[in-house]
């Protein structure tokens, strides 16, 4: 069944006047438009909602609408996302959230991202480089454009397969630690 068709069938396309619908229909569209076309679904409004495993905290909210990145959100995610061991933030890379966004969708959760690292100075990159193996020297951590990431929900494989199905950026997968490493850089994956 092509696009028009779809739309056309399932209500939500009656005019050539765009319609704003329900969270849940504009997941059931991104998840057809992903599976059709294999690219997300840029709709007119995407959130996310995380909690940091170090820090306890959790954070709900819009972060793009109508296209536009939102540049508080971008602040507050971008602080929320800090290196817990210093204090310090960086501007996250907004792709990165539109990646994690995609994958919600591509998963059909609805629950929270569990964060187990995000922007990481390169005093911790280095000092985790010492006592942790597949340490990378120049971690897209360090940048601000990867994220380590578990779903109450989802096994670890099913994450990862979704992420790399996605073809977005760099995808690693750590069946022992329970995460799944996810980054705006080439599109890769290996195995921790």
């Amino acid at each position: 069944m092509d696009r028009r068709k779809f739309l056309t069938k399932s209500g939500l396309l009656l005019s050539s006047t765009p319609i704003i619908a329900s969270t849940s229909d504009d997941n059931f569209l991104a998840s057809y438009i992903q599976e059709e076309n294999n690219i997300p679904f840029d709709d007119y409004m995407k959130d996310i909602h995380m909690i940091n495993t170090h820090t306890g905290e959790e954070v709900k909210m819009v972060f793009k609408e109508n296209g536009s990145y939102n540049p508080e959100a971008l602040r507050e995610l971008s602080y929320f996302l800090r290196d817990y061991r210093t204090g310090h933030a960086k501007y996250i890379d907004p792709n990165l959230l539109d990646i994690l966004y995609s994958l919600k969708v591509k998963l059909g959760s609805d629950k929270p991202f569990y964060v187990l690292s995000g922007y990481r100075t390169k005093k911790t990159n280095e000092l985790l480089r010492r006592t942790t193996k597949g340490v990378a020297k120049h971690s897209l951590h360090i940048q601000g454009k990867a994220i380590d990431i578990t779903l109450p929900n989802r096994s670890t494989k099913e994450i990862a397969r979704a992420a790399r199905s996605l073809s977005l950026g760099g995808v690693g997968q750590y069946n022992k630690s329970h995460f799944v490493h996810v980054d705006t850089g080439k599109v890769r994956h290996w195995y921790g």
